[in-house]
């Protein structure tokens, strides 16, 4: 009996160890989904802006798979804190996900190489985020992650970002500066460092600059060269170019040219609105519509405010109108339309109906830069009360 019970209690044992090391392993167990195959199961063991190493279960041998193959990898390690972090930010609850972040990047039993990056650039994208925006803090967590880690997973979107405050902040040179390094930047083998996608948000980037530091013929070429890049293939993008180079002419103070390109922008928009009625594309499509045709109108309405005749600001008040009845979903746009029409009004003498559109700016968009154009009298009269203005009288 004794001798029999030997062996079973040998094989419970090795049983026992062996299901200890599978749960072990399968604890720790990642996945890499490329975009052209099937999801694999590994252990990753580093991961930067080029590329993913990993070792397959039972291989001593280490891979490598490039970051364009890849769909998305997964860790099986992360933390609690940095899933709740991730849930948190999609519900643009951006103070309890820095909190969440910032709490498990620093768990101990997690791989610091992915867990940093992730945590550092959420965090500069929260403070972004937030109402109104915390740049300096953005800044700094984001040249942080760059110098902690400068071949992070987000280096290129950080680098972008980081060009983008300094737009924000007025420093257009800095921003300008920033944007050309983000373009140039080469890998070893002398190949372009960052995506398609990330160079065009930088030559977008670049023209803006150049168009506040008033390098109008500059601004010009470089969206020429940005129009020939992109073709007419890429719905979105063509607009965007065209409403740019509108907004060049306007620098420019070349009115009559900025008006025949809007009306030729807004012309074909309709065309093709109409052409999209109905198919699946107006999902997509309709909305880089929506867009040029906002700007566009405002456009008009800039080119004839340069002119002081009651004609002409009629005709502005018109097309600022246009944005302020239909396109509200352009938030800069719509809050830049209430605040022109407004002054339209004023021109025209019309004061209380321009009261009206500047109390709408200030519900509608509290944060934007439009509001704090509101002439300071009329903002602090029509936020008044009836009771407070019967009492002054």
């Amino acid at each position: 009996m004794r001798q029999r019970a030997l062996p079973l209690c040998c094989i419970a044992i090795g049983a026992a160890f062996l299901a200890r090391a599978t749960a072990g392993q399968m604890s720790y167990t990642d996945s890499i989904r490329p975009k052209k195959d099937v999801l694999f199961f590994c252990r990753i063991l580093s991961e930067d802006i080029d590329k993913v190493v990993y070792r397959l279960p039972g291989e001593p041998a280490d891979k490598t798979i490039l970051q364009r193959d890849i769909a998305y990898v997964k860790y099986s390690d992360t933390p609690r804190k940095i899933t709740d972090a991730d849930k948190y930010f999609e519900e643009k609850q951006y103070v309890r996900a820095i909190n969440d972040y910032r709490q498990g990047m620093r768990d101990p039993n997690v791989r610091k190489f992915w867990a940093e990056p992730h945590c550092m650039y959420r965090i500069g994208e929260c403070y972004l985020h937030l109402e109104p925006p915390k740049l300096d803090e953005a800044f700094r967590e984001l040249s942080e992650l760059n110098e902690k880690h400068p071949r992070n997973k987000f280096m290129a979107e950080a680098k972008v970002k980081l060009a983008e405050i300094q737009e924000k902040r007025g420093k257009h040179s800095e921003a300008l500066t920033a944007y050309q390094q983000v373009e140039k930047e080469r890998d070893a083998k002398g190949e372009p460092r960052f995506s398609e996608k990330t160079r065009t948000a930088a030559a977008f980037g670049m023209v803006r600059c150049m168009l506040a530091l008033k390098q109008h013929d500059e601004a010009l070429d470089k969206l020429k060269k940005l129009q020939a890049q992109i073709g007419d293939e890429d719905f979105d993008l063509a607009y965007r170019v065209a409403a740019q180079r509108v907004a060049i002419y306007l620098g420019m103070e070349d009115f009559s040219r900025a008006r025949e390109e809007s009306e030729a922008i807004i012309s074909k928009a309709k065309r093709q609105w109409n052409d999209l009625v109905g198919k699946k594309e107006m999902a997509t499509k309709g909305r880089a519509l929506r867009r040029a045709l906002a700007t566009c109108y405002n456009a008009l309405g800039d080119a004839h405010m340069a002119s002081q005749a009651k004609d002409n600001v009629r005709e502005a008040l018109v097309n600022y109108m246009w944005v302020v009845a239909l396109f509200d979903e352009s938030a800069e746009e719509h809050a830049k339309a209430l605040l022109k029409a407004g002054q339209c009004r004023m021109k025209l003498g019309q004061k209380a109906k321009a009261q009206l559109l500047w109390k709408e700016l200030k519900q509608r968009h509290p944060r934007s830069e439009w509001t704090t154009r509101i002439p300071k009298d009329e903002s602090a009269q029509s936020s008044r009360t009836p009771r407070e203005k019967g009492a002054t009288r």
